[in-house]
């Protein structure tokens, strides 16, 4: 049983004296009329009484991010009053409700609390770059609303680089005075390695250096080559 305080009992007798007084207003016009006036008050009292409906918005919306292969990734969503049913989408694709995201082995949502819908990728791969979003549904009387999309970039650590005229390891010899020119590649990069030469004494070398950078055969990963 709901228990009245004052701020509702004054509500309530403004509301009926609206009432009253539209309705006593009314006489010799509709009947109909009459009606619809007295809906919309009682309508109206229900909401300063008990409150109207709540929206629901974003209290942490997710940012861009930029992972390495492999790592766990979280894309975090947040929901003040929450009503509706929180889904993902990637590239405008919903990936559902529910939270282990049946068809997604590596994908599950965190709804560990009632406000909570972030959206765990564990482990990340280069297929889950694109675009994500976090949707909350409509329910009557709560518009449904969508955060900004975000952008979720695979990196993966380029190899060891080598010098290309050594057959084994890192050692070339060569005679004093001879004019030699020197190779060093590193392979599998996202962003593509930053290759630096140093002399013996550990200063870097800092002219008549060319780097070159492509892409390798999946066109996802990076070769660059320095001489």
């Amino acid at each position: 049983m709901l228990v009245k305080d004052r701020k509702q009992m004054k509500a309530e007798a403004m509301i009926n004296m609206l009432v009253n007084t539209s309705l006593t207003e009314m006489k010799g016009t509709s009947l109909r009329m009459a009606l619809l006036v007295y809906i919309i008050l009682t309508v109206i009292s229900e909401s300063i009484i008990y409150g109207g409906p709540t929206h629901q918005y974003f209290l942490k919306e997710p940012t861009d991010v930029r992972a390495t292969l492999g790592e766990k990734v979280r894309l975090p969503c947040v929901v003040k009053n929450k009503t509706g049913e929180c889904q993902w989408t990637k590239d405008g694709f919903g990936l559902g409700t529910d939270p282990d995201l049946s068809g997604f082995s590596r994908y599950s949502l965190d709804m560990s609390s009632s406000n909570t819908c972030d959206l765990i990728l564990d482990p990340v791969q280069y297929e889950d770059e694109g675009l994500y979003q976090c949707q909350v549904g409509a329910v009557p009387g709560v518009e449904a609303i969508t955060s900004k999309p975000v952008t979720l970039i695979v990196n993966h650590e380029p190899g060891l680089p080598h010098i290309l005229q050594t057959k084994h390891g890192d050692v070339m010899e060569v005679s004093e005075g001879e004019e030699i020119v020197v190779e060093c590649e590193s392979q599998g990069g996202k962003p593509a390695a930053d290759i630096v030469w140093k002399h013996k004494d550990g200063t870097k070398v800092a002219s008549e250096i060319v780097d070159v950078v492509t892409r390798m055969d999946d066109e996802k990963l990076f070769k660059t080559y320095s001489v």
